[in-house]
Parts: structure tokens; C-alpha cells; sequence
């Protein structure tokens, strides 16, 4: 179950964030409050109370109406608030009509009496005549990437994601098989996907035993198929599907409660289609850098591990594998990851296992047909950082600073 407490605060802090607003918001009873930074304001939050029933595009439009609300409270007013009352009796009001007339003489004393508006000095005319700075809106992209940037630096240091982090992600599922079939025209996939629209690659989820998948239908959420380029390295020599799922379905990824059903769907496609290299992670639409490991399954042990360092380590801002620098091409690539695999095949299942638990990872396989390396929900960054240690545990990983 996913703490409310603790996933409301931090998404309203997000999205105060991008109107300049900083604090820390916690909620108390029905009311939402943001403390810290300024002055401290609250306001009702009652429509918090149907939290856990709204989907994912429906929790993001009330975070972000509390955080504009919780923002208007913050900021000083635009506007001068009303003057009070001077009806009553007393000297207050022949006090204020004094000061305005004597503000008025003040204005004729300098202005003249022409009766034409005061002239501003010569200074502020020319400040005025200065063109204005043109505020322009960051696009949707531009605020997707920021966003998607942000949410990598939160889980670069042990944090978690949630439903509303998905702007600016994409969800992957790689496989690589033996044979030439494996690819986007596979007849295998069919019941998995629909067919696209003419005109249009997009398709959707149709596979039966992800219902929770199936019914998410709008316009931001689909499929698309491609070839997996990991698929050409020496290590898997073979062909490769890339299935890259965007909008709801990355929701579901983001979702504790719901992950387990993207992970069958990757299960199922590695077994529908024969491959023998199968991945589950996610990264920023706009980047290449591969985040959010999942699941990472091989023919062995060696070969998940593999497969794992391949999809995470060259990948990598800084490549986790030291003859491998950032922008080299795929054949020093494919090399180094060659050389890790040699190297990874000394490595027992005891010793992998220990490597892999020391991030909270854990370790399945079946004899002769598969082995697994899969990783928990909490904490996303747990597959890069078994991908550095397997990486150096081999000794051809980059040493550590």
C-alpha cells in the first residue's frame, strides 16, 4: 500500500516547486499545510478523503490545483487589500481627508496646474520606452524532461517513484532471441496487442491476463514496437524486440501496488516469443540513460547478469564498465560487455547472489531454461547499482574514485 501521508506532501512540494515556492507540506486532519520558507498557510483538503479511488491523470489535476491554491496563499497580493472604514466617529476620518489633500497640494506644487496628467521624470519615461522581457511558457517537453530530470535525482539518492512522477517517462521491455523472428512483425505478439490505427504505430495492451492493463484507454497511453539494438552486441548475437509503453501504463509502473503486472506481461512476452534475453526498466522519453530496473532474465545466470550490466551499465551517465567511455560506439561497447561476460562466467551462483543482495535484489532461476535478477519497488535505483558492483566484482568495472 502506497502511505498517502507521504506521497500527497511530496507531490504538492514537486509541483509548488515549479510555481517557486518552497516549504514543506504535511497534512493535518483535512487540511493541507505548507510551513517553512514563509509565512505558513493551509486550506481544505477534503477531496483527499477519495485519494486511493482516482487514477493517475485525476490525482495529478488535484495536486496541482492544491499546490496552485496553496502558492496564491503564499505570494504577497497583487493588489493593495481594502482600506478600512473611517465612518464611525472620532478624528480618524478628518485625520485621513487631511493627508490626501495635503498629498494633492504636493502633486500640484510639483506637477503644475495645467490640469494635464503629471509628466514622469525623464529617467522613468525612458525606463518605460524600454522593450519588455517577453515571458515565454516552457512547452510540454521542456517541462516533461525538467520534470523527469527531477525525479531521476530524487531516486539517484534512495527514493522512490509514484503515479505522479510519470511525466516525461517511458517504460521498456527488451528481448533478444536466437532466431530471426523476433521483431515487431512477430505473430507471437498478437495476442498481447492490437493491431494500429492506419496512419499510426500506436497500439495497446490487449492481453487477457492483464486486465488492470487492458482497460486503460486514453490518449497518452500506448504501445510501440522496435528493434532492440542490444540485440546485435557479441554477447546475444541475435535478433531483439524493444516494446516501449508510455502514458497509464507507466502509471502502472510507477504504482507499488500495480508493477507486478507490467513484470507478468514482460514474463509472458520472454515466453510467447521464445527469446532468451529478457529486460523491464524505465528511463526519460528524451534521454538514453536506462533507470528503474526491474526484472532482467538470461538462458543462465551469467547471462542475466550480463544482460543486466548491458541494459544498466552502458547505459549509465558514466558507463559502469572502465574501457567504456560516455558516447562510445556500440562496437567498444559490445567488447567491454563481452569481456564482462567472460569474466562474469567465474562468478558462482553464492557469490552473484551475495552481490545482488547487498542491493536488495534478488536471485530465481530454473535449471537448464532460465535464471532472474529481479529488484523491489522501494528504492529505484537498486538495479544500477547491482549493475556497478557486478561490473566491478568481475574486474573489468570502473573503479571507484
Amino acid at each position: 500500500m502506497v502511505d498517502m501521508a507521504r506521497e500527497v506532501p511530496a507531490a504538492i512540494e514537486e509541483a509548488l516547486s515549479r510555481y517557486g515556492i518552497a516549504g514543506r507540506v504535511s497534512l493535518e486532519g483535512t487540511q493541507v499545510l505548507l510551513m517553512g520558507h514563509g509565512s505558513t498557510v493551509s486550506l481544505d483538503g477534503s477531496e483527499l478523503s477519495d485519494w486511493a479511488a482516482l487514477d493517475a491523470p485525476g490525482k495529478r489535476r488535484l495536486v496541482e490545483r492544491l499546490a496552485r491554491e496553496l502558492a496564491q496563499q503564499r505570494r504577497p497580493a497583487s493588489v493593495a487589500p481594502p482600506s478600512r472604514s473611517f465612518s464611525g466617529t472620532g478624528v480618524a476620518g478628518p485625520l485621513v481627508g487631511s493627508v490626501v489633500l495635503a498629498v494633492a497640494a504636493l502633486a500640484a506644487w510639483r506637477y503644475g496646474f495645467s490640469g494635464s496628467a503629471p509628466v514622469a521624470p525623464v529617467g522613468d519615461r525612458k525606463a518605460m520606452l524600454q522593450p519588455q522581457p517577453t515571458v515565454v511558457e516552457p512547452t510540454r517537453e521542456v517541462r516533461a524532461a525538467d520534470s523527469c530530470a527531477k525525479v531521476r535525482a530524487r531516486i539517484a539518492t534512495g527514493g522512490s517513484v509514484t503515479p505522479l512522477d510519470t511525466d516525461g517517462w517511458i517504460v521498456q521491455i527488451s528481448l533478444i532471441g536466437r532466431g530471426p523472428g523476433l521483431g515487431p512483425d512477430n505473430p507471437k505478439l498478437t495476442p498481447f496487442f492490437d493491431q494500429p490505427s492506419p496512419g499510426t504505430t500506436a497500439r495497446h495492451v490487449r492481453w487477457p491476463d492483464a486486465p488492470e492493463l487492458a482497460k486503460v484507454d486514453n490518449p497518452e497511453t500506448f504501445v510501440t514496437l522496435g528493434p532492440e539494438p542490444l540485440a546485435s552486441m557479441p554477447s546475444f548475437f541475435g535478433t531483439g524486440l524493444r516494446v516501449t509503453l508510455s502514458g497509464g501504463y507507466v502509471s502502472a509502473y510507477f504504482d507499488e501496488s500495480r508493477r507486478l503486472s507490467v513484470q507478468r506481461l514482460a514474463a509472458a512476452l520472454y515466453e510467447a516469443t521464445d527469446a532468451r534475453y529478457g529486460a523491464l526498466y524505465a528511463r526519460c522519453a528524451t534521454g538514453t540513460t536506462n533507470h528503474i530496473g526491474a526484472w532482467f532474465r538470461g538462458p543462465d545466470l551469467r547471462g542475466a547478469a550480463t544482460l543486466l550490466v548491458g541494459t544498466m551499465g552502458l547505459a549509465a551517465d558514466i558507463p559502469h564498465l572502465a574501457k567504456v567511455g560516455a558516447g562510445d560506439d556500440a562496437i567498444v561497447q559490445g567488447r567491454a560487455l563481452d569481456a564482462f561476460s567472460a569474466q562474469a562466467g567465474r562468478l558462482d551462483r553464492t557469490r552473484v547472489a551475495v552481490l545482488v543482495g547487498e542491493h536488495g535484489g534478488m536471485v530465481a532461476d530454473r535449471a537448464g531454461r532460465w535464471a532472474t535478477l529481479t529488484f523491489p519497488f522501494p528504492d529505484a535505483n537498486r538495479a544500477s547499482r547491482t549493475s556497478l558492483t557486478l561490473a566491478r566484482a568481475s574486474g573489468v568495472g570502473r573503479p571507484a574514485l
